[in-house]
């Protein structure tokens, strides 16, 4: 750099090398982006941290709807086998967790059986005008969407819940018994009637409703009994979910015995007075009515 560059530089009020490197830099050389804070480093701001949770804040599944919370809280309807766990507040709240986790699968695996479809259909697409179950809703099923009797024996038989091994055999009339007993449903007839027995029902009657919130107990019940292996109630009713229901209901069905049964003229037999069971007793005179067994 040569002398006259320097005194130029000088006379324009450069008074360190680096203030005359900095005036002498080539005009094209590229320069990064400045922070306006690098010369203010007291004031420097710093970078944003996501705020971490407080051991008070819950988890979005630690209260659920109020007809969901007469089932599990305490007391509820399945209290009695909450409380055979060993810390029953945990799994109170597993509970709840596997319930929140599946509130559309419940809501499509309803919907699909009260309403007796037969094809294929994915759990993550909601079946139209099915009620969306979150345990306040006001809406009711109609008539035409209340799951019977029926809904429920092909949800046993397709997902193979009415099978088992030598330890754990339910065939369906144990299902019946579960679910003719579930406490809501009790309740809920109870309120109706203030007379009503379990002794006056027939548990096997294919015209019995089964209402969205009993099915929900039905099936933590059945699962209290079908998956011993598998621990705890939320334990057993998610082995439920993934080993039996989720990889066999809601597909489409073309058994002829399926499709025969099914059938309008096969379901008008079924009810023709010709194919009733008759008497096979012994005994003289008419059986109307009949014991079986000779005696009228």
């Amino acid at each position: 750099m040569n002398h006259n560059v320097v005194d130029g530089a000088m006379e324009h009020g450069f008074n360190t090398n680096v203030d005359l490197l900095r005036a002498s830099r080539p005009r094209w050389l590229e320069r990064g982006p400045q922070n306006k804070w690098d010369d203010v480093l007291s004031f420097k701001p710093r970078p944003q941290k996501e705020r971490e949770g407080t051991p008070e804040e819950k988890p979005p599944w630690w209260r659920l709807g109020k007809r969901y919370e007469e089932i599990v809280s305490d007391p509820g309807y399945v209290n009695d086998l909450i409380e055979t766990a060993p810390d029953p507040e945990d799994e109170r709240e597993e509970l709840r967790r596997v319930i929140w986790e599946n509130y559309l699968f419940l809501d499509v695996l309803y919907a699909y059986y009260a309403t007796d479809m037969n094809e294929t259909w994915d759990f993550s697409q909601p079946i139209p005008g099915m009620i969306s179950h979150t345990g306040d809703e006001e809406e009711e099923e109609g008539e035409s969407q209340i799951m019977h009797m029926p809904g429920f024996w092909r949800i046993l038989k397709e997902c193979k819940l009415a099978y088992g091994d030598v330890k754990v055999k339910m065939h369906l009339a144990v299902y019946d018994r579960v679910h003719f007993q579930g406490q809501q449903r009790t309740a809920s007839l109870m309120r109706e009637d203030p007379t009503y027995s379990l002794a006056s029902g027939d548990p096997h009657n294919r015209s019995t409703e089964v209402t969205f919130y009993s099915f929900v107990e039905t099936l933590i019940r059945a699962a209290y009994l079908k998956m011993v292996s598998s621990g705890s109630v939320s334990g057993r009713l998610d082995a439920l979910f993934s080993d039996y229901i989720r990889p066999s209901a809601l597909k489409k069905q073309t058994n002829r015995h399926f499709l025969d049964f099914h059938n309008r003229a096969v379901l008008a037999s079924l009810t023709d007075p010709a194919t009733e069971p008759r008497c096979t007793c012994t005994c003289v005179r008419a059986c109307v009515p009949c014991t079986g067994h000779g005696v009228h």
